[in-house]
């Protein structure tokens, strides 16, 4: 399998499990997504046009506008899906409802002592390339005026520590700020819409492509280095076509391929 461009979101599937990778982009078997993923893509749109308008003027949109979006988004991403289906696990309703209190609240506390750092700094596209490595494709959410890098996440929780230590999204934007400007940003931010039941707003900040990592009990390496032998690996697997399920309770617990995958079809 010759690969000269992957995107950052397929590499992340295969890292989390290999044959779910198979399923998705090798059978090209689409399960239908949960209503909670078009509340994130809608939400999503919505921060955009925001921010967008707001390192273009200087200042904030209304709030009628960023609703507007939002509501455009919620239409777009029901399209981009109807044909798998959509599953509903509340009324569509009350989840496009949660989404605008969601939406709004952040408007009203975490907008405002936000400025980003150019227009074109808002939804970022990226590419990475290295010698003999295919390149590496994606979009960051948000570059700050201060270099910081935010990940809006619509999520039903916190990320662990845990988690978010081995989660190398925040690292990979980290390279790809380097790359377009030359120096390291300030940090990566989880920027988090909590769906609870009166909506939450934190900011968690992520691990730093600065450190290390230990590789051996009496021996660390430097997390750039970690993370390109990660990568190599990745699409190793991926051009030698080695798919394997991960199995865990958290990974299992939400996956739509699960049935498939025990039932032994791959």
């Amino acid at each position: 399998m010759n690969i000269e461009k992957i995107s950052f979101s397929k590499i992340n599937t295969y890292l989390k499990c290999p044959l779910r990778y198979y399923f998705r982009y090798i059978e090209n078997l689409i399960i239908p997504p949960q209503g909670f993923v078009i509340l994130g893509k809608a939400t999503h749109k919505g921060l955009e046009y925001n921010y967008k308008e707001k390192a273009k003027h200087k200042k904030e949109p209304h709030i009628k506008k960023v609703l507007e979006y939002y509501d455009w988004g919620w239409e777009e991403a029901k399209k981009e899906n109807e044909e798998w289906g959509i599953e509903w696990e509340e009324p569509e309703w009350k989840i496009k409802d949660d989404g605008v209190k969601l939406v709004s609240g952040y408007y009203e506390n975490v907008s405002p002592a936000v400025m980003p750092k150019s227009e074109n700094d808002v939804e970022k596209e990226f590419l990475i390339t290295f010698t003999d490595f295919p390149c590496i494709t994606g979009f960051i959410d948000l570059i700050t005026h201060q270099d910081e890098i935010l990940d809006h996440k619509v999520a039903k929780r916190k990320p662990t520590t845990d988690e978010i230590s081995f989660d190398i999204q925040g690292l990979i934007y980290q390279v790809a700020f380097y790359y377009e400007y030359k120096k390291l940003p300030a940090g990566f931010f989880y920027d988090l819409l909590l769906k609870y039941k009166e909506p939450k707003f934190e900011k968690l900040q992520g691990e730093d492509i600065r450190g290390r990592v230990k590789i051996s009990r009496n021996k660390k390496q430097s997390k750039i280095k970690w993370l390109e032998k990660v990568l190599q690996r990745a699409v190793m697997g991926i051009k030698n076509n080695i798919f394997f399920p991960v199995v865990n309770p958290i990974n299992c617990s939400w996956c739509g391929y699960k049935e498939k995958c025990r039932e032994g079809e791959w």
